[in-house]
Order: structure tokens, then sequence, then C-alpha cells
């Protein structure tokens, strides 16, 4: 009995090694899984994608949707173009499926022009109108949040900055010059994040935050990022809408920027009522930074005897004036003209650098003929 029962358990002893030695060896082994594709129509910041015959995933699903991640920025992928998805060979068991650990998603075969099938025709993330011309910015993804059984997948795509800096110069993005009644719609569902700013060199200046800030640039050529978020479908379960980000790139001509009109002070005091009437026994302090190559931005307080603390000037940058608009905002004081102070600083939200010395003191209070 005693070798019966020592042979059972080194017989299931060896079946456990065999086991876990079989396991690590298919672990081992697990390569990532290529499939190639047509795309169908996109859905907001993913691809349903067709699966090409001869692929086991053509077995499997219909359809399955890709979420854009890890894929160059051009060419952009369009409806009918030939995808080749580089993934872990895992899919998801929602319907359709998506693939897992994408490593890499490749445009490899382009829909003739002729037969282009545009999904921007009838929708538009965003329009740019200027002088009575209309452009449509290029759609580059920049990252996701999509639910999926139980959590929200995220992705993210390459940098905006890092595929401009790649294209060439024949790449056709959308082209329009700056003018008074230059103006941004924005589609249903779409919100207005931020703006990128790259010169002609592709080299990124800052973030701005309003549209009207580039009225400020000098004249020249710039590369312009909107960057916008699209609503997707609300998940009940988490009380949180799917989205999308995109960066809405396009071409921006600046000829001259010094012939704009200075708003009216009934503008300015719905657009800047918190620099407006206020108690002033030790004068105004006008705090100004600045946020690229000749863009300076300014924010008002009351004189203090201490100077405004990193939060304040923090503050101030969710509705910095320009410096004409800060000179209309000054006008409506009756302050002597030596009781307003110039404070150079630098804003910490701002990643643009510079240097606080004595020459830029100066050249700042120049701005406002101090």
């Amino acid at each position: 009995m005693n070798k019966l029962i020592a042979f059972v358990l080194a017989l299931a002893l060896a079946l456990t090694l065999v086991g876990c030695t079989n396991k690590e060896k298919s672990n081992e082994n697990n390569e990532t899984h290529i499939f190639q594709g047509e795309i169908i129509e996109f859905d907001n910041g993913a691809m349903l994608v067709e699966p090409l015959e001869g692929y086991s995933e053509a077995e499997h699903a219909q359809r399955i949707r890709v979420v854009i991640q890890n894929m160059p920025g051009s060419p952009e992928p369009r409806v009918g173009d030939i995808i080749e998805v580089t993934y872990s060979g895992v899919m998801t068991e929602e319907s359709p499926p998506s693939p897992t650990g994408v490593e890499k998603i490749v445009v490899i075969k382009r829909t003739p022009d002729d037969e282009i099938i545009d999904p921007q025709e009838d929708e538009h993330l965003i329009s740019v109108t200027s002088e009575g011309n209309m452009i449509h910015p290029f759609w580059h993804f920049a990252y996701s949040e999509h639910w999926a059984e139980d959590g929200f997948l995220c992705a993210d795509g390459t940098p905006a900055g890092g595929e401009l800096k790649e294209w060439s110069e024949e790449s056709s993005l959308p082209e329009i010059e700056w003018s008074e009644d230059f103006t941004v719609t924005y589609a249903d569902g779409v919100d207005f994040q931020y703006i990128m700013v790259f010169n002609e060199a592709r080299e990124q200046q800052d973030h701005l935050f309003a549209v009207s800030d580039l009225s400020e640039l000098d004249s020249g050529r710039y590369y312009i990022g909107i960057v916008v978020s699209q609503k997707g479908q609300y998940i009940e379960q988490a009380k949180q809408a799917e989205c999308t980000g995109w960066v809405c790139l396009f071409k921006l001509v600046v000829e001259h920027i010094e012939g704009f009109s200075s708003p009216t002070e009934e503008e300015l005091r719905i657009r800047f009522p918190q620099y407006y009437d206020l108690i002033t026994p030790k004068g105004l302090e006008v705090y100004v930074w600045q946020t690229a190559d000749n863009v300076y931005y300014c924010g008002l307080l009351p004189g203090t005897n201490r100077g405004a603390t990193e939060d304040e000037i923090t503050d101030l940058a969710a509705n910095g004036a320009t410096v004409e608009e800060m000179k209309v905002i000054l006008s409506s004081y009756d302050d002597p003209y030596e009781s307003i102070f110039i404070v150079p600083c630098i804003q910490p939200t701002s990643n643009y650098t510079y240097q606080i010395d004595d020459a830029y003191i100066q050249k700042v209070n120049a701005l406002f003929d101090k």
C-alpha cells in the first residue's frame, strides 16, 4: 500500500512539473500576431476593420474595432485603406472585439484618390473661417478613453509635434490667413481644449488658451494645432462619457497684426470683470508673462507691499489679457501713472522659458510706454 501511495504521489508530482514546464514554454513562445483588414468606417477614435480572408481573425469576427494607437500620423487612414495590425494575439470578448497589446498599425494600401470615401465629408470636428474662406483642418489622433467591459481603455496617439517634423514639405495641410473675422466653429459634442503653436521650422512655441490669442503672433507662417475633445457614448455604469482627443492641424499665415483695432471698454468689462473697479489705495500691479516669442499676457491686481504669490499668478493665467487690452483696462482708472507698477513674471503654467533681468524688465515696461 505504501508503495502504491508513493507511486501515485510521484506520478502527480511529475504531471504537475510537466504542466508547469509546458506553461512556461507557452509564455516564452508567446509571439505577436499580425492581421490585415480593410477600414470600413471610423467610430470615435477607432476604426471598424473587416479582416481579410486568410487570416484567422476573419474566422472569429466579421468586424474588429481597432483603437487608433501606435500609428504614424501620416498618411492619415481613410475608409477603404488596408491596414496591418501587430498585436498580442488576444482579442477582447466584447462585440465587436478589439485587439489587445497593439504594438503597431500601418497603412499598407491606399484607396485610389478617385474612390476615397471621406468620413469627414458630412461631419467636421471644426471649421475655420477667415475673410470668407473656410478650411477643415487635418485630424490627428491624440488620445481616447473607451469603455471595455469593466473599465476604460485608454490610448495615446503619437505627439503631433513629432509628426510635424517628419512630414515633407509636400504634405498638404489646409492653409488660411489670419484676419479680424477669424473664427472657429465646433461640431456638436466637440469641446475646445487649447492651441498648440509651431513656427515655420515646426518647433513648438507654447500653448494658447483662446483663439483670439492667435492675433498676438508676429507676421509669419505657423503650424497650428487646435486640440479638441469629442464626446462619445455615455457609460451609465461609470457615470462618464467616452471621449476622443484630436489635434486639428492647419497652416496659418499672419501678414500683419499691428492694424487690429483696440477692443472697447464695454467688451473688456464683459471678458475681464475681475480687472475692473478694484480698490487701489496702494496703486495697481500689472503682472506680465510671456508664452512664446513676442507673445505677452497680463493680469491685474490691486497694489500690495508683498507682491503676488505663485498661486495668484497662476490664477491670472485663466483669463490673461493682451498688452493692448490691458492698456484699455488701465485707462478706466483715475490712478496716477506712477502708481501703476509693471511686474514681469514667469507663469507657472507655461513651459516657455526666459530670464528676468534688468534688460528684460526694461523691455516689458516699454510695452506700456513706461
